[in-house]
């Protein structure tokens, strides 16, 4: 597991973190999360898809913990 959320500057345009929840039913989901630049993500982590600002992803992750990055190859 990752234990610190990845920096941005090691972030892609397409890389996707995969997420899962830390507590209940919602931890046998994965939760992809796609960097689209600017400090935006896009992802299906509440409430459904939707854009996501960096300060609001950092605000999940006490909800949620990254698992892996999986790099856009292309």
């Amino acid at each position: 597991m990752i234990n610190t959320f990845v920096n941005l500057s090691t972030l892609s345009l397409g890389d996707v973190i995969i997420a899962k929840k830390r507590k209940g039913l919602g931890r046998i989901l994965n939760h992809y999360i796609v960097f689209v630049g600017n400090n935006r993500f896009i992802g299906n982590l509440k409430d459904g898809v939707k854009e996501i600002h960096y300060n609001e992803l950092m605000n999940l992750l006490d909800e949620y913990e990254p698992t892996s990055i999986r790099k856009l190859n292309g």
